[in-house]
C-alpha cells in the first residue's frame, strides 16, 4: 500500500464523489498553495438570528440602520489566560505580546510586556496609510469584493493578531480571543472611516458597521452558517495556543520530548511533516496532514509514501481555505472547523507490504501557526481506550496524490 491505510483513500473517495463542494467565499485571500499564514478571519457560515437575539450584548451604539458599531478606544487588557495551566511551561517563557498585521507581519502595530499572567496593549490610534489596505484587498479579500452593501469601497483597514514571544525575540505562540468552545472568535479591526455592511452573502450573514479607528469584528459559527457580525458578544475570554505539549504533563511525563508521539509507554519519533487540501464542504475545508519519521518518504512522481517506519496523520476541518487556523481541534464526524474526524497511527509501518494501522477514536489537537512552522499537540485516544500523546512542529511539505 503507498498511502496511510484509510486517511488518503477515505477523504479522495468523498471528494471525488461529490461530498465536496467548491468553495464560493475566500476565506483570507491567500492561495490554497500558502500554508504558512494565520489565516482564521472570514468564515463561511451563518448563525440563525434567533438564536444570535439570545448570546448578543445589549444594543449599544446603534447607526441609523440598526448595526451596533464595535468600536472601542484601542487599549486592550488581560488579566488572565483561559487555558494557561494547560500551557503553564510555555507561558513561564513569555515574555513580550506583539499585536502585528494579520496578513503583513512585518507591521508592528503595539507592543507590551507579558507579566502576572497577562498583558496590556495600547494600540496606535492612527494608522498611516502605508499600513493600510483596500477593504476590498483582492489579495486579503476579508470581505468580498462583490458584496453590494459595502458603505464605502474606498474604505482602507487593517486586521492584526496577537503573537507571543521569549527573551530570546522568538515567537512562541499566540493569544486569541474567544469563548470556551472556539465557535465565536473576536477580531480586531482598524478602518480609517466609518463604513457599514448589512447582507446575507451566500450562507453568511454580514451585520457590520466599522467606525473610525479600532473595532471588535465578532465571528461566530454553527454547523453550516456564520454571523460576522459588530454587535457585542458575552462570554469572550483570552487563551494562549502555543509551541509544544501541555506544561502539566498531560503528554505522560514527555512533555520535554520534542517531535515525537507516545503510546503504550514507547516514545516514536517523527521527523517531517506533509500536508494535503481535499475539498470544503459546508463551509469548512479538509485537510490531511501526515507526520512521519525519517524513513518515510514522499514520491511525488508516485503520489504515495514510501519507505518504512513510524507515522501519524488527521484528516482535520479549518474555516480557512488556505491553512489549518490556530486552536483546539476536538473529534468529531459533523464537520465543523477546528475539528477533526479521523486518525490514525502506525508503528514500523512497510508502505511496500500490508501493514495495520492505530485507529483513534477521541481527543484534541491544539495548532499554532509559528513563522512558517506549524505545531501540533496532541492528546488522544486510541481503541482499547490507549493514551497516544506527543508533539510536532515543523514546516509542512504540500503534497498531492
Amino acid at each position: 500500500m503507498s498511502s496511510f491505510s484509510s486517511l488518503t483513500d477515505r477523504t479522495a473517495v468523498a471528494n471525488q464523489g461529490g461530498a465536496m463542494e467548491a468553495d464560493t467565499i475566500s476565506k483570507n485571500g491567500r492561495s490554497s498553495n500558502s500554508h504558512t499564514s494565520r489565516g482564521n478571519f472570514l468564515r463561511k457560515a451563518f448563525f440563525s438570528l434567533l438564536a444570535l437575539s439570545v448570546i448578543f450584548s445589549g444594543c449599544n451604539d446603534e447607526d441609523d440602520n440598526g448595526l451596533v458599531s464595535g468600536g472601542f478606544d484601542g487599549r486592550i487588557t488581560v488579566t488572565k489566560i483561559e487555558n494557561a495551566s494547560e500551557y503553564s511551561a510555555a507561558l513561564s517563557q513569555v515574555t513580550q505580546v506583539r499585536a502585528v498585521d494579520l496578513y503583513f507581519s512585518d507591521r508592528t502595530i503595539a507592543t507590551g510586556s507579558f507579566a502576572n499572567g497577562g498583558f496590556t496593549l495600547n494600540l496606535l490610534q492612527t494608522l498611516s496609510n502605508a499600513n493600510l489596505y483596500s477593504i476590498t484587498h483582492e489579495e486579503v479579500h476579508l470581505f468580498p469584493d462583490d458584496l453590494i452593501s459595502i458603505s464605502d469601497r474606498n474604505a482602507r483597514i487593517a486586521v492584526i493578531h496577537f503573537l507571543a514571544f521569549d527573551g530570546n525575540n522568538e515567537q512562541i505562540g499566540d493569544f486569541i480571543e474567544h469563548n470556551n468552545d472556539g465557535t465565536i472568535e473576536v477580531f480586531h479591526i482598524y478602518a480609517d472611516r466609518d463604513v457599514t455592511i448589512d447582507e446575507t452573502y451566500f450562507d453568511a450573514k454580514y451585520s457590520v458597521s466599522l467606525k473610525r479607528g479600532w473595532n471588535r469584528l465578532y465571528y461566530v459559527e454553527m454547523s453550516d452558517r456564520a454571523e460576522l457580525t459588530t454587535k457585542p458578544v458575552s462570554g469572550m475570554n483570552w487563551y494562549f495556543y502555543g509551541d509544544g505539549s501541555n506544561g502539566n504533563g498531560d503528554n505522560g511525563g514527555n512533555e520535554s520530548i520534542a517531535n515525537h508521539f507516545n503510546f503504550n509507554d514507547r516514545n516514536y519519533s517523527l521527523d517531517k511533516g506533509f500536508i494535503t487540501y481535499f475539498g470544503s464542504l459546508g463551509g469548512n475545508h479538509n485537510f490531511a496532514i501526515y507526520l512521519v519519521s525519517s524513513n518515510v518518504q514522499f514520491s511525488s512522481s508516485l503520489g504515495e509514501f514510501t519507505g518504512a517506519g513510524d507515522v501519524l496523520g488527521f484528516s482535520m476541518w479549518s474555516s480557512s481555505q488556505s491553512s489549518l487556523v490556530n486552536g483546539r481541534y476536538t473529534f468529531s464526524e459533523n464537520g465543523n472547523a477546528r475539528t477533526f474526524d479521523f486518525a490514525e497511527a502506525g508503528i514500523n509501518v512497510n508502505f511496500a507490504t500490508e501493514y495495520s494501522m492505530i485507529e483513534i477514536i477521541s481527543g484534541s489537537i491544539d495548532v499554532s501557526i509559528i513563522g512558517n512552522e506549524t505545531a501540533f499537540t496532541f492528546d488522544l485516544t486510541a481503541a482499547g481506550n490507549a493514551k497516544l500523546t506527543g508533539n510536532f512542529k515543523g514546516i509542512l511539505q504540500e503534497i498531492s496524490f
